[in-house]
């Protein structure tokens, strides 16, 4: 049930994150957008390799 709610509130917020970028909020959106993508990137990163390394 979780995954519904999830995908009605992704497809709620897209049409308003598409109408902000081409209102010209492009930089700042992208902006954050990369910084909270390469911050889960990095804590993917992270935790996974945390298991391997050795007390």
């Amino acid at each position: 049930m979780g995954g519904v709610a999830l995908s009605v509130f992704i497809g709620s917020v897209i049409p308003l994150l598409f109408d902000k970028i081409a209102r010209g909020l492009a930089p700042r959106i992208v902006i954050i957008a990369a910084l909270a993508y390469i911050i889960q990137v990095v804590y993917a990163v992270w935790t996974s390799a945390y298991n391997f390394v050795p007390f």
